[in-house]
């Protein structure tokens, strides 16, 4: 951790929970604020490389942003030291290769918040809250001015009224949760659409001013999906203070 600049680490328990598109997300609503992001991917898959070098080649990656591939604690710890004799100030996201991996393990202990996405189906709830109070238990042994705020993000939810009981009930019983952010991330078209452009403020850009029908929607979706991540980024910040 950083006077300099904040650390997020994305970490879930298992594949398929949505950490990568949690993260893209986020470093989204980051950029489209004006901050500054460094993001670094940890996970073998490389999918948020992948969608770094094709918004890249789509002209898509804003300057204020650099993303870099790093596998081990070692590259990570190297990476956020020469962040800091740069004087970087702004944001960095670190999608992990899960908990239990090393590397992981290390941003645990060394990141200003830790978050986990939790999807609807009792399964994710269930492993997630279990991941969620282990970390934790593990920051908590940390001294006071290294802890990291740990907090469970909903994505993925779908509107009310196309909600299952079950998910319904799972979405107010998880509100209530005191590791759970009021904020959530919805089940929106558009963050499956954009992965061959880059952040989404790049889309929004290209589209606020339209009128027709299809890109007007396009724009408006795309801004609520950066408002939803913006407002999980602000109070995670409000939970820092």
């Amino acid at each position: 951790m950083s006077d300099g600049f904040d650390v997020v680490s994305v970490i879930n328990a298992k594949g398929g929970a949505g950490k990568t598109s949690l993260t893209k997300v986020l470093i989204s609503a980051a950029l489209a604020s004006g901050q500054k992001v460094v993001a670094f991917d940890c996970d073998p898959t490389q999918n948020l490389m992948g969608w770094v070098d094709k918004a890249k080649e789509a002209g898509n990656w804003p300057s204020n942003a650099a993303a870099f591939e790093a596998r081990t604690a070692k590259e990570i710890v190297e990476a956020l030291n020469q962040l800091t004799d740069e004087g970087f100030d702004g944001l960095v996201f670190v999608d992990t290769a899960g908990f239990g991996d090393k590397a992981s393990l290390y941003m645990v202990n060394n990141s200003d918040f830790v978050i986990l996405p939790i999807m609807l189906g009792s399964d994710s709830v269930g492993t997630t809250l279990e991941t969620a109070t282990v970390v934790t238990q593990m920051v908590d042994q940390l001294d006071e001015g290294k802890k990291a705020v740990v907090r469970v993000v909903r994505c993925n939810i779908p509107t009310l009224s196309n909600r299952r009981k079950g998910h319904s009930e799972n979405f107010d019983r998880l509100g209530q949760h005191p590791l759970c952010l009021k904020a959530y991330i919805s089940n929106s078209p558009i963050i499956e659409l954009w992965t061959d452009e880059g952040p989404l403020h790049s889309r929004f850009k290209r589209e606020e001013n339209t009128v027709e029908g299809a890109k007007a929607l396009n724009a408006k979706n795309t801004m609520k999906v950066l408002q939803e991540g913006l407002a999980v980024i602000n109070e995670l910040f409000e939970e820092a203070e």
